[in-house]
């Protein structure tokens, strides 16, 4: 029997402990490492408490953790290692551009040679970056071609992009979802990179997100779905300016993003309000230990107060016990703290099958 008390009231106790931790949760700075010891420590709780039958809203934080902790960070404790691999195939991250007088594309991975009055250059086959075909045109049917630029002119816009977005990863306060956001922006204004790859970068950047954050996933979930619906590859060879597949799917991935832009924005924008707005909701109320239940020596059951504290009056008190119906965990509301100051409380309506000395506590809401 003392064991099976113990084991009643070992869960109220630790709930205040478990309940300080979740409350102060930054999910701004909290790492995946810290994250996972709370979601280990929020699980024996569970399962040692009795389970703890008090009123608790904590599933939404739960979740929200369990997605930081899934996170593989690298050695700065940071997903900057998983945005990089979404930009460094070659034909992103170090990719230069040569325009015809005709129209056509060339990316290429260094910057054409000029022999007299011809440029020489090998130009890219596949999207990442692993094949190349050698290629000649005479300077008058290069655009830049006569007046010999400089090297940074013939950087590719999504070169050019992945140079804007190198410094949001090497931030001294990285904050994951603002971080990604600010990313996501930057894909999206860039409209001189080729539709398909903003589209698949768009797509990669918000499964990243899902994967890694539950605020974003709620807002990134129905996004998902709508780009499988848009009708654009994850296999186009974007790189080949006269691929027939690639334009048709560029029409698509042009006509999505020119649509749906402001939509995406302003949803996404939504998750910092989202995240705020949980670490500020309710956990469920605290609880104190304010006195044990017996028997006076009438034989009446009573619950004995050290002491009445000004802002308890007029305060529930309950004890926890297991129904004899079920004999499920419950909190039994036995009495209020009574507006003057005494040292006893009569429980009339007290299970004459309770045993004496069990604690007494009370909830205490927003604290």
């Amino acid at each position: 029997m003392l064991n099976e008390e113990q084991m009643l009231y070992r869960g109220v106790l630790q709930w205040n402990d478990i309940r300080r931790k979740l409350i102060t949760v930054s999910f701004k700075t909290i790492r995946s490492a810290e994250a996972q010891l709370l979601v280990d420590e929020v699980g024996k709780f569970l399962k040692d408490s009795g389970p703890y039958p008090g009123p608790m809203e904590m599933d939404d934080r739960l979740n929200a953790l369990k997605a930081v902790a899934s996170r593989k960070t690298g050695a700065d404790g940071t997903l900057s290692d998983s945005i990089r691999g979404i930009f460094a195939a070659r034909t992103i991250s170090s990719c230069y551009l040569v325009t015809t007088t005709e129209g056509e594309l060339f990316y290429t991975p260094q910057i054409p040679s000029i022999e007299g009055s011809i440029y020489r250059f090998n130009y890219f086959t596949t999207t990442t970056g692993t094949q190349t075909a050698s290629k000649t045109l005479g300077r008058q049917k290069v655009r830049f071609g006569a007046d010999g630029p400089k090297e940074d002119d013939w950087l590719s816009p999504q070169t050019k992009l992945w140079r804007q977005i190198m410094p949001v990863l090497t931030e001294e306060s990285p904050d994951f979802e603002q971080d990604l956001l600010r990313i996501i922006e930057l894909v999206l204004a860039a409209d001189t990179v080729d539709p398909i790859l903003r589209f698949l970068t768009l797509k990669k950047l918000l499964k990243l997100g899902a994967e890694n954050s539950e605020f974003f996933r709620v807002r990134a979930e129905k996004l998902l779905k709508d780009l499988d619906q848009a009708g654009v590859s994850l296999l186009t060879n974007w790189v080949v300016f006269d691929d027939k597949r690639a334009a048709k799917d560029r029409s698509n991935a042009e006509f999505y993003l020119k649509n749906r832009q402001a939509e995406i924005l302003a949803e996404l924008k939504q998750v910092s309000a989202d995240r705020s707005r949980l670490e500020k909701s309710e956990l469920g109320p605290a609880t104190q230990w304010v006195g044990w239940m017996h028997k006076d020596t009438d034989g009446r059951w009573v619950v004995s107060l050290p002491s009445v504290p000004v802002k308890a009056k007029g305060a529930r008190l309950f004890v926890v016990g297991r129904d004899n119906a079920d004999g499920a965990v419950k909190m039994f509301d036995i009495a209020t703290y009574p507006e003057a100051d005494t040292t006893k409380i009569g429980v009339p309506n007290a299970d004459p099958t309770w045993p004496e000395g069990r604690p007494v506590f009370r909830l205490i809401n927003g604290s």
